[in-house]
Protein backbone atom coordinates (compact mmCIF):
# COMPACT_ATOMS: atom_id res chain seq x y z
CA UNK A 1 0.00 0.00 0.00
CA UNK A 2 1.47 3.32 -0.98
CA UNK A 3 0.92 6.65 0.68
CA UNK A 4 -2.36 8.21 -0.52
CA UNK A 5 -2.00 10.95 -3.10
CA UNK A 6 -1.85 14.44 -1.73
CA UNK A 7 -0.31 13.52 1.62
CA UNK A 8 2.88 15.56 1.86
CA UNK A 9 3.95 14.55 5.35
CA UNK A 10 7.11 12.96 6.66
CA UNK A 11 7.55 10.92 9.80
CA UNK A 12 8.47 7.59 11.31
CA UNK A 13 6.10 5.22 13.10
CA UNK A 14 7.24 2.32 15.25
CA UNK A 15 4.85 -0.62 15.30
CA UNK A 16 4.76 -3.83 17.33
CA UNK A 17 3.17 -6.67 15.38
CA UNK A 18 2.34 -10.21 16.46
CA UNK A 19 1.71 -13.07 14.02
CA UNK A 20 0.30 -16.55 14.42
CA UNK A 21 2.06 -19.61 12.91
CA UNK A 22 0.14 -19.15 9.62
CA UNK A 23 1.31 -15.54 9.20
CA UNK A 24 -2.05 -14.03 10.24
CA UNK A 25 -1.88 -10.75 12.11
CA UNK A 26 -2.87 -11.22 15.77
CA UNK A 27 -2.07 -7.73 17.01
CA UNK A 28 -0.64 -4.46 15.75
CA UNK A 29 -0.05 -1.43 17.91
CA UNK A 30 1.94 1.77 17.87
CA UNK A 31 5.15 1.64 19.90
CA UNK A 32 6.34 5.11 18.91
CA UNK A 33 4.16 7.69 17.23
CA UNK A 34 5.21 9.87 14.33
CA UNK A 35 3.47 12.75 16.08
CA UNK A 36 0.87 12.78 13.33
CA UNK A 37 -2.29 10.69 13.78
CA UNK A 38 -2.80 10.38 10.03
CA UNK A 39 0.62 8.78 9.48
CA UNK A 40 0.16 6.54 12.53
CA UNK A 41 -3.18 5.26 11.20
CA UNK A 42 -1.69 4.78 7.74
CA UNK A 43 1.09 2.57 9.13
CA UNK A 44 -1.44 0.44 11.06
CA UNK A 45 -3.71 0.21 8.04
CA UNK A 46 -0.78 -0.92 5.87
CA UNK A 47 0.05 -3.79 8.23
CA UNK A 48 -3.58 -4.91 8.36
CA UNK A 49 -3.83 -4.76 4.55
CA UNK A 50 -0.70 -6.93 4.19
CA UNK A 51 -2.11 -9.72 6.38
CA UNK A 52 -1.73 -12.60 6.03
CA UNK A 53 2.01 -12.46 5.63
CA UNK A 54 3.89 -15.53 4.38
CA UNK A 55 4.05 -18.21 7.06
CA UNK A 56 7.32 -18.36 8.99
CA UNK A 57 9.74 -21.26 8.55
CA UNK A 58 8.63 -24.49 10.24
CA UNK A 59 11.60 -24.29 12.64
CA UNK A 60 10.16 -21.23 14.41
CA UNK A 61 6.41 -21.84 14.16
CA UNK A 62 6.24 -22.96 17.83
CA UNK A 63 7.47 -19.57 19.08
CA UNK A 64 5.62 -16.33 19.72
CA UNK A 65 6.25 -14.19 16.66
CA UNK A 66 6.45 -10.57 17.79
CA UNK A 67 8.32 -7.94 15.79
CA UNK A 68 9.12 -4.24 16.09
CA UNK A 69 8.88 -2.55 12.70
CA UNK A 70 9.61 1.03 11.65
CA UNK A 71 7.59 2.71 8.92
CA UNK A 72 9.29 5.76 7.41
CA UNK A 73 7.27 8.21 5.38
CA UNK A 74 9.29 10.71 3.36
CA UNK A 75 8.26 13.51 1.05
CA UNK A 76 10.15 13.14 -2.20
Amino acid sequence: MSKPRGIRLSGEVGLRIALDPRGELIDARIESSSGNRMLDRLALRSVHAASPLPPPPVEIQDYDLVFSVKFSFRVL
